[in-house]
């Protein structure tokens, strides 16, 4: 039998292999048991329009009157849009959208360096214009019930401290700029501000990886694949990042004004390996 994806360069459309390694070894592990995680290309996606309430597609969406979650009517293949939600209609002020895999009463990740070997997470998405007061969105691992509007990032788009998180995320007084962060309950925020620098119309790759195995206990950014400067490494010892959380993919947009900004996410990836082999 032979093997169906190897390593690629970074420059891929795909899965980082600086955080995925050999996608192929990754998928074969969750075959053995000895992990689990998801591929997420939306090619199944039914049109949704939210109006105040959740939709599992399978995903959980809960959304503001208006927000529109749909498939990409007319994908274009030479920019790899092989499935892609599309958030539309935020016109008003506030406006919000979050969805997180499956219900809004469990979650996957549990933070825990004595069971877990590597976890790692990886979106690509892009926001259709990039002016500020337009379009906030975080992205990245969450504590499971905080996909509705009020719990996880003020109206600026600013997370508040009642959140267990990890990710990116982009304000609404500067739009261009994607910040790394994490923050456990009631901690203090820790950011690495732009580690990204957003194009209108461009899709970008955000993603981190944690593997306690290397012995280093951090937790390590990338964009478009290649590792961020090494002040966005976060030291996993502090009570400031979430530990022993149940977690699992957030994504969440909010407008700020009325002009309806757009945004379009084309995949998620999520992985998790376990440190030890459990018998059947």
């Amino acid at each position: 039998m032979s093997n169906m994806v190897r390593h690629a360069s970074e420059a891929t459309r795909g899965p980082s292999p600086a955080i995925f390694g050999d996608f192929s070894k990754v998928t074969a592990d969750w075959h053995r048991g000895q992990g689990f995680g998801y591929f997420d290309d939306f090619l199944h996606w039914h049109t949704t329009t939210t109006n105040s309430t959740d939709v599992l597609n399978p995903w959980s969406v809960v959304a503001d009157d208006g927000f529109t979650v749909i498939q990409l009517v007319d994908p274009l293949m030479t920019k790899g849009e092989y499935g892609v939600l599309y958030f539309n209609n935020g016109d008003a002020d506030n406006d919000y959208c979050y969805m997180t895999p499956g219900s809004l009463t469990g979650g996957s990740f549990v933070l825990d360096e004595s069971e877990i070997d590597e976890i790692g997470w990886e979106i690509r998405m892009l926001k259709v214009t990039v002016a500020d007061a337009g379009l906030t969105f975080l992205c990245g691992l969450g504590r499971y019930d905080l996909a509705a509007d009020g719990t996880l990032v003020d109206g600026t788009g600013a997370i508040i401290s009642t959140a267990d998180f990890i990710g990116f995320s982009c304000l609404d007084d500067d739009g261009d700029a994607v910040d790394a962060v994490s923050i456990a309950t009631g901690q203090t925020l820790q950011t690495n501000a732009s580690v990204a620098t957003l194009t209108a119309d461009t899709y970008v790759k955000l993603g981190f990886k944690y593997r306690p195995a290397d012995g280093t206990n951090k937790l390590r950014y990338y964009v478009n694949g290649s590792e961020v400067s090494t002040t966005a490494i976060t030291d996993l010892t502090a009570a400031t990042f979430p530990d022993n959380i149940v977690m699992d993919s957030l994504i969440g947009f909010k407008q700020e004004g009325t002009g309806n900004a757009k945004a379009q996410v084309d995949w998620v990836a999520a992985h998790c390996r376990l440190k030890n082999q459990f018998s059947p």
